[in-house]
């Protein structure tokens, strides 16, 4: 399923539990239920399909591939030291590995469970252990997320003509995407899609 039917499922799920919420029939419980259900699952596939989508997406040498595929839906979120390591193997030779670590971080699969409290020390680990450009800002962006705050959509428009400026940027890129949604506070989708495909060109390009 594209992201779009995705939004526009779940836009039709929710009204649908919005009219049980107010109904006095019988079966508006059951009726919330369901939803509430399909809701969750949909959530599930969303998750999976944005990772696959921008683990795909922000990859460019074989070391990187290498390097993804050893983290990927394996990062070792409850073990700081494992964490850490990998946090400084990827800053020793890419800012896209750095950041494929930061995505991993605030993106997690949909079999991870994980308190907020603990993202927010990996976080913080990640920002002492990496020093590529644009990591002050992102890492920003993604506290907020993390603190529950909403991102409007013009902040992360800011944030994403940023790394557009450097160059090949494609984790940076999908991480700040990735936020955008997760902090959504009626976000643009449309507009998000269309600048982060518009870098992807222009990188593509060069």
């Amino acid at each position: 399923m594209k992201r779009a039917d995705m939004r526009g499922k779940a836009f039709h799920l929710a009204k649908v539990m919005i009219q049980a919420q107010h109904s006095s029939t019988p079966t508006a419980l059951t009726v919330m239920l369901t939803a509430l259900r399909q809701l969750r699952s949909l959530e599930g596939a969303a998750k999976q399909l944005a990772r696959s989508t921008s683990n795909a997406n922000m990859i460019t040498t074989d070391q990187e591939k290498r390097f993804l595929r050893k983290i990927d839906c394996k990062f070792p979120y409850r073990d700081a030291s494992k964490a850490e390591a990998l946090i400084m193997e990827a800053q020793s030779f890419s800012s896209n590995a750095t950041f494929c670590v930061l995505y991993e971080i605030v993106c997690l699969p949909a079999s991870e469970s994980l308190p907020k409290q603990t993202q927010k020390k990996l976080l913080a680990t990640w920002v002492d252990n990496s020093n590529f450009p644009l990591v002050a800002s992102i890492a920003d962006l993604a506290g907020q997320v993390l603190d529950g705050e909403p991102v409007p959509t013009k902040q992360a428009l800011v944030v994403m003509r940023e790394v557009a400026t450097i160059q090949g940027q494609y984790a940076a890129l999908a991480v700040v995407s990735h936020l955008a949604y997760a902090g959504s506070d009626g976000a643009d989708c449309e507009v998000i899609d269309a600048l982060e495909r518009e870098i992807r060109t222009s990188w593509d390009n060069v």
